[in-house]
């Protein structure tokens, strides 16, 4: 079973081969010149201990220095560990950062930058947590509300009924009734309202959770319906939504990794498969570091751990996209792994049967490598 972080073998396990094997080497040599050498020790831990005696001990590191050769695989050591780590705490401390500031001004400076109006069909839903229920999810442009839906007379429409129209027919019509030139014009508004909302405190809901949203007639509405989405309901604010700090400390991370790896690229000088497994680690690292910082800043500072009640905390949340850009990199690490130590085992069975060879030298070992 191989290692996600680290090689299984360490150096003395190296360095003893090595100095084994140039023994060996000058042994065999001496061997084929007609001069008489002794059976050698069929124990591992006896030959090193007599090829240290008449070799002294060799370093598999130096020696391939010597020779010039690229190793194909980087151990994760403790400073990539130690960077990592701090990439991922420079993430939450981001979030909580983002989070402290005013989101009543935030929001209103985008309102006023983008000239947002006040009535939008992602409000045609209204009641509590109504931005769970329709017109929010990233991921459900296309969300219909149902056949009958009503809007209160206070709420004009063109003079038209809304039922049974997704969110993105609505907003067509509202603000591009008769407007053929250009189909992205809705898209584009879309997004500008939900630039507005993602920067407040209850921010978006998690992409693809409206598919959940349970509609029921309700006479003693003004629509006509009533709404609920028991995954938002258990979720929560703190576990199911989306904030402008989510993205904002994703970015400070990419950020921060790229400009790290183009450094260590130049300076290690590692091949393009070694990068992509370095690449893949830290990024493991840094953004289960990051979610598990701010899992306990909400776990430390909120006196209600129920998800409905769960008390507002600078920080403190499940960052979502981040979750799933944690899963895609260890699936990515696992298979660069994989795919790497397959390649290694090919070089072993090449290797065991190279060193059965009586003349084989340390330097023809490793540079068939």
């Amino acid at each position: 079973m191989f290692n996600l972080f680290k090689s299984t073998l360490d150096d003395d396990y190296w360095d003893k081969k090595t100095t084994n094997l140039e023994y060996m080497s000058s042994e065999y040599k001496k061997k084929k010149q007609g001069k008489i050498i002794k059976n050698l020790p069929e124990n591992n831990e006896q030959l090193y201990q007599e090829a240290k005696q008449n070799h002294g001990d060799l370093s598999f590191k130096d020696e391939l220095k010597k020779l010039n050769y690229q190793q194909s695989y980087i151990d994760f050591d403790e400073k990539l560990l130690a960077i990592s780590l701090g990439i991922g705490f420079a993430g939450a401390a981001t979030a909580i950062t983002i989070d402290s500031l005013d989101s009543d001004k935030k929001e209103a400076f985008i309102k006023k930058q983008l000239n947002a109006p006040i009535q939008h069909p992602s409000d045609f839903y209204m009641g509590n947590e109504h931005r769970y229920m329709f017109g929010h999810d990233i991921c459900n442009i296309f969300q219909k509300l149902p056949k009958g839906y009503k809007l209160p007379a206070q709420m004009n429409f063109n003079g038209e009924s809304v039922g049974g129209q997704s969110f993105f027919n609505l907003v067509q019509q509202q603000y591009f009734s008769g407007d053929k030139s250009s189909l992205a014009k809705p898209f584009f508004n879309i997004f500008e309202h939900m630039s507005t909302d993602i920067v407040t405190n209850k921010g978006l809901p998690m992409p693809c959770s409206s598919h959940f949203t349970n509609w029921k007639e309700n006479p003693l509405n003004a629509t006509g319906f009533s709404a609920e989405n028991k995954i938002m309901e258990n979720l929560g604010q703190q576990l199911g939504s989306i904030n402008e700090s989510d993205f904002a400390s994703i970015i400070v991370m990419k950020v921060m990794t790229e400009a790290y790896l183009q450094q260590y690229r130049k300076d290690k000088r590692i091949s393009k498969e070694a990068y992509k497994i370095i690449k893949f680690q830290i990024n493991t690292v840094t953004t289960a570091t990051a979610l598990v910082v701010q899992l306990m800043i909400l776990l430390l500072f909120s006196k209600n751990i129920n998800a409905k009640q769960i008390k507002k905390v600078n920080g403190g949340k499940l960052n979502i996209i981040m979750l799933g850009i944690f899963f895609k990199n260890s699936i990515q690490l696992y298979n660069a792994i994989n795919a790497e130590n397959k390649i290694i085992h090919q070089t072993y069975d090449d290797s065991i049967k190279l060193l059965s060879k009586d003349d084989i030298t340390i330097e023809s070992w490793i540079n068939s490598l």
